[in-house]
């Protein structure tokens, strides 16, 4: 609880005091003035400056989060890169051994074994077929 001073209390400034410390502050130019806040607008300020502090940690996790973000984004751009390379490299190979730049020889054709290659082709996609039957059961 807050006492009340009396008047009595308070000490008396003359007019001629008064006169003698507006003079000094308005003659004499200082780099700082007096700071008389009030307790309850010093409360505020304290209150917005730690607002402000946890503002400040929390942009900062955000940044932390957008660079791990971005170093995400940069391995997956590299991956499919990657990835993109190799399938040309795949398709290449495909082109190269299906496409016959040279006349077709009738003669080293063989015949059978050609049909061989594609029994074996024609069981094992029979195959595949009968593991995709066993295994749409399950879904």
């Amino acid at each position: 609880m807050e006492e009340e001073m009396k008047l009595e209390e308070i000490p008396k400034t003359n007019e001629e005091e008064l006169q003698q410390i507006q003079t000094q502050f308005v003659s004499q130019p200082s780099s700082y003035a007096p700071l008389f806040i009030k307790l309850d607008k010093y409360e505020g300020i304290i209150r917005r400056v730690e607002t402000l502090s946890e503002l400040i940690k929390e942009m900062k996790e955000i940044l932390k989060i957008n660079d791990e973000i971005e170093r995400t984004r940069k391995e997956i751009l590299s991956l499919l890169a990657k990835n993109i390379q190799e399938i040309s490299r795949i398709v290449s190979l495909l082109d190269r051994d299906f496409i016959r730049t040279t006349k077709f020889d009738q003669k080293s054709y063989d015949l059978e074994s050609e049909n061989r290659k594609v029994e074996d082709i024609e069981q094992q996609v029979s195959e595949l077929k009968r593991h995709l039957d066993e295994l749409k059961k399950y879904f």
